[in-house]
Parts: structure tokens; sequence; C-alpha cells
């Protein structure tokens, strides 16, 4: 379609769109792109090496991160944690790369929108979530994805956020 043309201008959407290009096209925004990106990469890395934690070792480091409000985490860090070999195989997939002694995500938003993933499954609300620290420049960002993530997987909770913040 012509609004699926126009996301696909953006070179992190068609990184992501030729992750899963063996998807129907059924996406039509952002969060769609990175929803179908997480089950391909999550069916990949499992299918390779089936006692990977893909989901809890992308939320451990999402939240590690976010914590610090750093984009990357020391790989002895990851090493101590347990989660070397699952950070190995997604590695092995593109969803972590590794520089110079640290691990982080293949992009920012990949980061964010795991992030928000992991936020949602705690069930705090947005409004604490900001007041409980410091609200970063790095925080924005992440709520604009968690705002995201809640309106394409949960309206209801998504209309309730949005109008507290207001």
């Amino acid at each position: 379609t012509r609004s699926q043309i126009d996301l696909l201008r953006s070179p992190l959407h068609l990184h992501l769109l030729a992750g899963v290009a063996a998807v129907s096209g059924g996406w039509r925004s952002t969060s769609d792109l990175l929803a179908a990106y997480w089950d391909r990469k999550r069916t990949d890395v499992i299918a390779k090496k089936p006692s990977t934690q893909f989901s809890e070792t992308i939320q451990y480091l999402a939240e590690t991160m976010s914590a610090r409000q750093q984009l990357s985490i020391l790989e002895s860090e990851v090493d101590s944690a347990g989660r070397w070999s699952d950070v190995l195989a997604l590695e092995g997939e593109g969803v972590i790369v590794r520089d110079s002694g640290r691990v982080a995500f293949f992009h920012e938003m990949f980061f964010d929108y795991a992030f928000a993933r992991a936020w949602a499954l705690r069930q705090e609300s947005l409004t604490a979530f900001l007041l409980d620290g410091e609200q970063e420049l790095f925080v924005r960002a992440q709520v604009r994805q968690i705002l995201y993530y809640l309106r394409a997987t949960e309206v209801q909770r998504y209309r309730k956020e949005f109008l507290e913040l207001v």
C-alpha cells in the first residue's frame, strides 16, 4: 500500500522488513514491523538453540540498560547474570551486537520496543514510571514507544495511560 511504501523510506524499517520477509504483508506501522521482527527472531533463535530464553534475556538487557540510562552493558555483567549463551544466540540472529566488551541491541528503537514490552508486563502506570525517576532525555523515546506499544496491543490501557498523562 502507499502507507507501507512511505514507511519503508526508513533504513531501519527496511531492515526490519528484511528480517521478516517470509511473513505476510499485513503490517501497517513501525509497531507492526517491530512485533513481526520480534516474532521471527524468537522463532529463528529458538529453532537453532531451543534452550534460549529469548524474551527473558531481552527483558533483562532492556531493563538493565534502562535503569542505568545507557544503551549498552558490559559483557562481564551479562556473563555474571548467566545470560551469556543466550546473548550469543541473539547475536547470531543480529538482534544483539557486541563491541569493545559491551552488549547492545542492533538499534536504539528496538531497545525502546523491548523495554516497552517488558514495561507493559509490569502493570505499572506510565505516570508512576515518570514520577519514579528523573525525566531525562533518555526516557522520552521509551515513553513514546510505550504509548505506541500500548496503542497497538492494549487500546483500553493506552487510553487510560494517555488520559492520565494529559
